[in-house]
């Protein structure tokens, strides 16, 4: 098994050296000379696939020979059996089983903390995220959750609604659905929570806003990273026609302009006697009136698509809205058969596969474990939320291979070679690569892809197997002694103590003990309690702290992580490297999305890690 991972890994420094290009899953499958068995997964129909991040891979890759293939653990489906009978249903986790702390969580060391208590910051940035990071509902009922820029200073405590200045521009980035999708999981739990309407209606909002980005691009399962409205003041398409050139080679996340018919249209730099002008695409593609006159942003990433089935999820697991529910299982149905449909590959609506897209095991362009992790969490979720019966064949045939070896994925690297996708999460998820290496990005897409898996899985001998897993694959310190345990992240401390079950701090005892559970717990309520009473921009310095390294990524990074009172303000400040160093300027008109807050706020509330009144 090993073997197999060392040569995924040798594929991935080759493909890096040669700039291997991408090419449609239908030409793939064409390279590979092989027939599928009808209804395995490697007939791709009409749909479309694409996703990630501009980085390049490293150009060492960290020895995992020592690694092992899995755990000592108990487990009824252990890697390998032949002739597994799936079930017939397929619930979701039942979290009355979880893990729960012995004693009450307490803040035993704080550092600066607010003069606000948690509840006092909570209420003030629901009411902000509502009131002015979405668009209102009297100007359009759904929205995707924005950093905004106002008129005049945004408001730093809860005012009238005829005090909140005119917004001047709704900001967008190419990551747009992903940091949408965290502000709705915030509101998710914190509906399920309190009951509270204002809550459902802020959440309904914002993930209506998630849906319309799946909607808008015509293709079920492809999400838009952002899309814009002309008729809304501040929400204006990007001005310049060259952004909504064609993509060359998948580079570069280019813009799609709708007409009045919602057609689409791009930029030809050869039209209009070669001064470029724009173009409706032929064959065209329409979508539904109700986008017409808008724009969006195509080439859907791994980030973006786990940002969507973040929110969905939590939203199907935890809440009881039934209009929310049905919309939020539509949505994981229609990532997981996108997937399935075309070789577990994001195709963009042209029929091209997007550039970051991939979420087969041996890509080649991530971390066997990482890309298998990502497939498992969106089948399974989908499956749990449709009982789709080509899922149940893709989740426990194809990827589990329980019935034996099944050539299913029809892509030139897997297909010969199958193998069970426990095997590549179990031996490296490429999370502490060191200092220089280490990618913020991909341990944030790995958390919420485990969160989903977890609350997915019906199988307590499966969820084991990814526990192990994950509790592996994260503890520290690494060779340059960073450690993801030690960070003081409240969003990722909260849900990797709520992913443990009763039991488990025996079970897994020389990773995890009830004493370190519990101080996770600990760490991210003093790191909630010092977190700033606004989002709005400030100006920071980091720079005292002394540079230790350097990367690619992250940029100047300090040897341990900078207090987050001492951050700038940031949409999401735990999707970035905490060692990072740096600086900010002050705008008093400009604030940041509430997630970084709400969503461990929230998460602890529902798991029951922070008070009510604290």
């Amino acid at each position: 098994m090993m073997c197999r991972f060392a040569c995924a890994v040798i594929g991935m420094l080759i493909c890096a050296g040669l700039a291997c290009g991408g090419s449609s899953t239908k030409d793939l499958a064409a390279d590979t000379g092989v027939e599928v068995p009808t209804g395995d997964l490697g007939a791709s129909d009409t749909d479309v696939t694409e996703g990630k991040d501009d980085s390049p891979l490293p150009d060492v890759v960290p020895d995992v020979s020592d690694v092992p293939n899995l755990l000592d653990i108990p487990n009824d489906l252990a890697v390998g059996d032949q002739g597994v009978d799936a079930p017939t249903t397929f619930p979701g986790w039942d979290l009355a089983s979880r893990w729960k702390p012995a004693s009450a969580p307490a803040c035993t060391k704080p550092h600066n903390p607010t003069a606000k208590t948690l509840k006092q910051k909570a209420e003030y940035y629901d009411w902000i995220g509502g009131k002015v990071h979405l668009v209102p509902a009297s100007v359009r009922p759904f929205s995707l959750v924005h950093d905004v820029t106002l008129e005049a200073a945004v408001p730093t405590g809860i005012v009238p609604d005829d005090q909140i200045p005119n917004v001047a521009l709704y900001q967008y980035g190419e990551n747009h659905g992903l940091w949408s999708s965290l502000f709705v999981a915030s509101q998710a739990f914190r509906y399920a929570v309190t009951k509270d309407p204002v809550a459902l209606d802020t959440l309904k909002r914002s993930f209506t806003g998630l849906y319309h980005a799946m909607q808008i691009t015509g293709v079920q399962g492809l999400f838009a990273r952002e899309y814009r409205d002309n008729s809304i003041p501040g929400d204006a398409c990007p001005p310049d026609g060259e952004e909504y050139a064609k993509p060359i080679d998948r580079v570069g996340n280019r813009w799609v302009k709708l007409d009045a018919q919602a057609c689409s249209w791009y930029w030809d730099p050869a039209a209009g006697g070669g001064s470029g002008a724009m173009v409706k695409d032929d064959p065209a593609h329409c979508v539904d009136l109700a986008y017409a006159n808008m724009c969006w942003q195509r080439n859907c990433s791994k980030d973006e698509s786990s940002g969507h089935n973040f929110a969905a999820a939590i939203i199907f697991s935890i809440v009881d809205d039934a209009e929310l529910k049905a919309m939020a299982a539509e949505v994981l149905g229609a990532l997981a058969t996108h997937l399935v449909n075309n070789a577990y590959h994001l195709i963009d609506f042209d029929g091209m596969p997007t550039r970051y897209g991939s979420y087969y095991a041996l890509s080649l362009d991530e971390f066997p474990g990482f890309n298998a992790l990502h497939a498992l969490a969106a089948t399974r979720s989908g499956l749990t939320a449709t009982q789709d019966p080509k899922l149940r064949e893709a989740m426990f045939n194809c990827l589990l291979q329980m019935n034996g070896e099944l050539q299913c994925i029809n892509q030139p690297t897997e297909f010969e070679a199958p193998a069970d996708y426990r095997t590549y999460i179990a031996e490296n998820l490429g999370l502490t690569l060191g200092c220089q290496l280490n990618n913020y990005d991909n341990v944030n897409m790995v958390l919420l892809n485990y969160v989903i898996l977890m609350f997915a899985e019906g199988d307590p001998a499966l969820r084991a197997n990814y526990r192990a897993a994950f509790l592996k694959n994260t503890r520290g310190p690494d060779a340059t002694g960073q450690d993801l345990w030690a960070e003081q992240n409240p969003h990722w401390n909260f849900l990797l103590a709520a992913m443990l079950e009763a039991g488990d701090t025996g079970t897994f005892g020389k990773l995890i003990d009830e004493t370190r559970a519990a101080s996770l717990i600990d760490d991210g309520l003093c790191t909630l309690k010092a977190y700033p009473e606004t989002n709005i921009l400030v100006a920071r310095d980091t720079t005292d702290h002394p540079e230790t390294c350097t990367s690619d990524r992250h940029g100047s990074l300090t040897d341990q992580p900078i207090p987050i009172e001492e951050r700038c303000a940031s949409l999401f400040p735990w999707w970035g490297s905490p060692y990072s160093r740096g600086g900010c300027g002050a705008d008093p008109t400009q604030a940041m999305i509430p997630s970084g807050y709400l969503l461990p706020y929230w998460a602890g509330r529902f798991f029951g890690f922070v008070g009510a009144n604290e």
